[in-house]
């Protein structure tokens, strides 16, 4: 979504792809697209936690660490805005892996694989006494 507001408005979305460490401040397009997620982000959290208390939601991405406070921030204030009557708030804290999460989390497959409790055993068919 922000790649398609840099482009409406005649910026390059180039750096977006860059490290997250190198991105520009796009003015107007970021503060909207920070907005709309926060907003998105903001029902997600509330909804999820109507259903399951959890002490925390994290937020990270690949994007700099600026952004990303800002839209922890953000979050918090459009949470504000919601009915949050019977739900325990959870904490909205920073992620700390950023643009590394994609990676980190395919290298953990394998470890998953091998470690974990099998998660689709309830999926499995069940073989009779026969062997069949």
């Amino acid at each position: 979504m922000l790649e398609r507001l840099l482009r409406e408005r005649g910026i390059d979305p180039q750096p977006l792809w860059y490290d997250s460490k190198d991105w520009i401040d796009f003015g107007e397009p970021l503060d909207i697209w920070i907005r709309d997620c926060a907003a998105a982000l903001a029902q997600a959290i509330i909804a999820a936690s109507s259903i399951i208390d959890f002490s925390a939601a994290i937020i990270d991405g690949g994007f700099p660490e600026w952004v990303r406070a800002r839209l922890v921030s953000a979050t918090i204030e459009e949470i504000g805005k919601l009915d949050l009557q019977g739900i325990v708030f959870p904490d909205i804290i920073e992620g700390a892996v950023g643009a590394q999460a994609r990676a980190i989390g395919g290298a953990s497959l394998p470890i998953f694989a091998r470690y974990l409790i099998d998660q689709t055993v309830l999926f499995k068919e069940i073989e009779n006494a026969e062997g069949n």
